[in-house]
């Protein structure tokens, strides 16, 4: 069966709906002859007569009756699908579900949100802070539609496009012995209390994989998996702590000398489903967001 198209079934209904050829044509910026030609096929692709014309008068048959309120429905709903993927295209509305890392969602994140929101105000964010395995889960359920995050072991079905290699410093007090350092040597923190990573975070598994290639091993005297429990120790002068650039707070009372020998690096970047194409309005939010992080290092 061949259906109709949008134009045969638009022509019937501004047609029926103005009871003249000649104020639909009009109202459609068609000519006459065209309109009529558009009723005609829809006539024949129906196989039977919709409206009766006269050279005066025009009205419906029992069929084009009973397809009118069928046919503008049709009509509506498109005209509203249309207006709504264009209202989305251009920003206009919309919802966007962003996960990011703890470390950089406290810092970096509030500052994209508000100038998105100030351009976009019709879209509505909402946002989950997580660690890296968390924010793979909450993307593989779809309750985010990409994560900013650092790269781990490969998932299946996940892509991952790197922005920016983010290196490890070593978080202390300003008052610290290795505050006024440009940089300091992972074998110095065997004399310093160090503070750790819990297993299963990936500043963790970034760490180890990074020390293990060069026989470093390091004891640590608390192992923590919240960016905040860290830096509260720290502040207490409870310890130093081996810390991603991005999550190294800007107070004056912390310092962050770079660590070396070896110098260990996360990939950053966003995270998202193969099979899930991010909106207009998400791939607008991701393109801030890259542009606040590199201009950040």
């Amino acid at each position: 069966m061949i259906y109709p198209s949008l134009k045969q079934l638009q022509a019937f209904v501004i047609v029926s709906e103005l009871k003249s050829f000649a104020k639909a044509a009009e109202f459609l910026h068609l000519s006459q002859p065209a309109l009529s030609e558009a009723v005609n096929q829809l006539e024949q692709r129906v196989g039977s007569v919709l409206i009766k014309r006269t050279t005066r008068t025009m009205s419906l048959t029992s069929v084009g009756r009973y397809m009118l309120p069928r046919a503008r429905s049709i009509v509506d709903e498109l005209t509203r699908m249309m207006s709504d993927v264009s209202d989305l295209t251009n920003l206009k509305r919309g919802h966007v579900n962003v996960g990011c890392l703890a470390s950089i969602a406290y810092q970096y994140l509030p500052r994209v949100i508000s100038q998105f929101q100030q351009r976009h105000p019709d879209i509505r964010l909402n946002v989950r802070d997580d660690n890296a395995a968390g924010l793979f889960r909450l993307l593989e359920t779809r309750e985010i539609d990409f994560a900013i995050t650092s790269k781990t072991d490969s998932n299946v079905g996940i892509e991952f496009e790197t922005l920016l290699t983010d290196n490890y410093h070593l978080l202390c007090r300003s008052d610290h012995p290795l505050a006024g350092r440009r940089s300091v040597e992972w074998s110095e923190l065997g004399s310093h209390a160090y503070i750790g990573w819990a297993k299963g975070t990936a500043n963790r598994f970034a760490v180890e994989v990074g020390l293990n290639e060069v026989g470093i091993e390091l004891t640590p005297t608390f192992e923590l998996s919240q960016l905040g429990t860290v830096l509260g120790m720290v502040d207490l002068a409870l310890g130093v702590a081996a810390v991603p650039f991005l999550a190294c707070p800007t107070s004056a009372k912390y310092a962050a000398p770079l660590l070396t020998n070896p110098q260990i690096s996360r990939e950053v970047g966003i995270a998202t489903l193969t099979d899930n194409l991010p909106s207009p309005a998400a791939k607008r939010f991701i393109t801030m967001v890259a542009n606040q992080l590199r201009d950040t290092l």
